[in-house]
């Protein structure tokens, strides 16, 4: 089946998954892309989720390394993005370019669950709500790592900020079920990666 189309118009090639371990699959053939570096998986992530999906490269070499930029650490960065348009295949150069002093991603090219997330998590709507959980899998970047305090410090915000959104969202559909003598109250938890274990 198809892909359906996002708020663009265009429709998604790859699946992007940043709650619990990172994981970008082809969309269509459910083929598993393999992004072998971590600072190529972190560059992915971090500008599939920035506001206007794109970075200075001088920000970038910080945030990659926890190094001040310089001829070494911008050739690395060079390196990152050759080695993720690499793994995202022909149009790889179409998908992260360089515009300048920036590097951009296009984002219309991935299905985001984070941003799905928020997007859902915005609704009063309990149905959209209820799949906005569902899409909450696990920590924000689980188990991805590199050495650099910048990055370190973003993962954290960005993770503490989902798992409380969850958190909410969790609660209000569980007290809402409850309210409405809803049967399926009865097995509904807060998963424990999200830091509870509180029930109704």
């Amino acid at each position: 089946m198809a892909s359906p189309l996002d708020e663009s118009g265009n429709r998604p090639r790859w699946s992007l998954r940043l709650f619990g371990e990172f994981e970008l699959i082809e969309l269509g053939s459910g083929r598993k892309i393999s992004v072998p570096g971590k600072r190529e998986r972190v560059l992915l992530a971090y500008l599939a989720i920035h506001p206007k999906c794109r970075e200075a490269r001088r920000k970038l070499t910080t945030f990659l390394w926890g190094e001040d930029s310089d001829e070494t650490t911008l050739e690395n960065l060079r390196t990152c993005v050759f080695n993720l348009r690499k793994a995202l295949g022909p149009t790889g150069n179409q998908v992260i370019s360089s515009e300048g002093r920036e590097i951009v991603l296009d984002v219309s090219a991935f299905k985001i669950d984070a941003l799905e997330f928020w997007r859902l998590a915005g609704s009063s709507d309990p149905a959209r709500l209820e799949q906005a959980a569902q899409l909450y899998g696990g920590e924000f970047l689980d188990g991805l790592g590199i050495e650099s305090d910048a990055f370190e410090s973003w993962r954290r915000t960005e993770a503490s900020r989902c798992r409380d959104r969850a958190v909410t969202i969790l609660t209000s559909l569980m007290s809402a079920s409850a309210n409405a003598g809803d049967a399926r109250t009865k097995s509904m938890r807060i998963p424990s990666f999200l830091g509870k274990r509180s029930c109704l």
